[in-house]
């Protein structure tokens, strides 16, 4: 390990000590990447959460970079920013979220690294976007669909080795101190279907040895044409029953148990490693990509006589 890493690891873990023996007061940063907008639904959902912790005296600030087209680069960027002050906790929301503002009380509540919501998806079936992430072999790494059914709706769970889209998770500082960049980052197809840089967040921290409290009770929701969760999936499941070969999830078969066993004997931490650096790189060029593009884009603008508008952040809101 180079002096470097050494020196960031021995900074973690004497702070982690002095959190221990000195509880920080909570404070959250909201980390919302969006690249047209937040839908109004969401607007209405940030106002109401601010308003609500704001009343219990806990400092709240969302913040992401607006008009970023790649998502990991923006999520490192609210990683960077996050990991800058004082905050003690980080929850990644969607854009395109509804919420009641007491979830996160509850997620703060269970005092945990990690915790996220059930997230669906928004048209149906309204799936779950919770996967285990598998040793194939052959060096590579896998997600599957985690079938509905095998975990519980009314209490929260832990699930070996899996991940989820960050759609709506909570994170504490901990974790992203002693974390290497880049935190998100598109891993490349050779090593498997990994899907998406939430994913790689996820993997990452399963190498780390950190595990996700899911809790599906949490009122959560992902906006399309109306507020979908997890018990539209239910119901989706419910009428499909006489319709096994038109449904895509089941219960938990003897067949589909064997497609997960290597799910639960744990993560090949030396392939993870070897994913890393590749991930890093690819996330390198992506940046390059990023900024000649922006370059080129200046240099048009001032033959054009015109100033290019650039992407703003979405404002701060701190209650006083």
């Amino acid at each position: 390990m180079g002096k470097g890493k050494l020196r960031k690891t021995n900074r973690a873990v004497f702070n982690g000590f002095i959190r221990k023996a000195f509880p920080p007061k909570i404070s959250i940063l909201i980390g919302m990447p969006n690249y047209d907008g937040i839908t109004q639904f969401t607007h209405v959902c940030l106002d109401r959460t601010i308003e609500y912790f704001g009343m219990r005296g806990i400092p709240i600030e969302r913040y992401g970079p607006y008009g970023n087209a790649h998502i990991d680069n923006a999520r490192n960027n609210i990683v960077e920013y996050f990991l800058k002050g004082k905050h003690t906790h980080l929850i990644w929301i969607d854009d395109d979220m509804v919420w009641d503002p007491p979830a996160i009380e509850v997620m703060l509540n269970h005092d945990v690294p990690v915790c996220s919501a059930i997230v669906t998806r928004r048209h149906p079936p309204y799936a779950p976007t919770i996967y285990t992430i598998t040793d194939e072999g052959d060096n590579k790494l896998t997600t599957r669909r985690i079938p509905f059914g095998v975990y519980p709706l009314d209490k929260t769970f832990y699930f070996p080795n899996s991940g989820i889209g960050t759609a709506f998770m909570l994170v504490k500082r901990e974790i992203l101190e002693i974390m290497p960049p880049p935190y998100f980052a598109s891993p490349p197809t050779g090593h498997g279907t990994i899907r998406g840089e939430d994913f790689y967040f996820c993997m990452r921290m399963a190498a780390m040895g950190y595990k996700i409290l899911y809790d599906p009770t949490l009122p959560v929701y992902h906006m399309g044409v109306c507020p979908y969760g997890i018990e539209d999936h239910a119901n989706y499941m419910a009428v499909m029953k006489e319709n096994p070969d038109i449904c895509q999830f089941t219960n938990l078969s003897a067949a589909t148990a064997e497609q997960f066993k290597r799910s639960f004997a744990g993560l090949d931490r030396s392939l993870i490693k070897s994913l890393a650096p590749v991930a890093a790189q690819r996330y390198e060029e992506l940046l390059k990509s990023v900024e000649s593009r922006s370059v080129m884009e200046s240099c048009q603008s001032q033959e054009n006589g015109d100033q290019t508008k650039q992407p703003t952040k979405i404002s701060t809101d701190v209650p006083k």
